[in-house]
């Protein structure tokens, strides 16, 4: 034997028992969830094909450099300086900012 609200459908006996206003409250919570799992998504994607990308061009870089003839020891001190420098630029601006606030 069947349970009855099996029978007539789960979600139609739920929703047959809640007023208008009740639908319209679920129906844009369930909009506002499945928009921030959309962001949430697109973002984690847009992060992973940046890094794609960014492996790729650097590694395009280092057949470049390869083929002019550098050593690895020369490619690898020019592939790590932008983002050290970038590093103790991001310090320096910090500490200026604590400084000029206290």
């Amino acid at each position: 034997m069947i349970h009855p609200l099996l029978s007539e459908g789960l979600f139609t006996t739920i929703f047959s028992d809640m007023n208008a206003d009740l639908k319209f409250v679920l129906v844009i919570s369930t909009i506002g969830c499945l928009t921030a799992i959309a962001i949430a998504v697109g973002v984690s994607a847009a992060k992973a094909w940046e890094s794609v990308r960014r492996r790729e061009t650097e590694a395009e870089l280092m057949r470049d450099m390869l083929d002019q003839g550098k050593s690895a020891e020369e490619i690898e001190r020019l592939l790590q300086s932008p983002t050290q420098s970038l590093k103790r630029s991001q310090r320096v601006t910090v500490g200026r900012s604590a400084a000029s606030a206290g």
